[in-house]
């Protein structure tokens, strides 16, 4: 198997978080849920930002052909 140090590290990250709580689930899901309640805390949902960019992504591929046309009509 290839080695992946980023992979590695996020192993590493998860299983000391794991043992602080011995690995219960219930105080590991209470811990991460009031770290989400922290305002300094920063979520990004990409899933919100598809959107805008797949429009842009439209708008220039729309205005590209538009100047082909206009090109090839001269």
């Amino acid at each position: 198997m290839m080695e992946n140090d980023i992979i590695e590290e996020v192993w590493r990250n998860r299983d000391e978080f794991a043992k602080q709580y011995n690995y219960n689930l219930n105080d590991m899901v209470d811990e991460l849920q009031k770290l989400e309640q922290n305002p300094f805390s920063r979520l990004v949902d990409r899933r919100k930002l598809a959107p805008n960019n797949a429009n842009d992504t439209d708008r220039k591929t729309q205005r590209f052909f538009e100047v082909r046309c206009l090109a090839q009509s001269s």
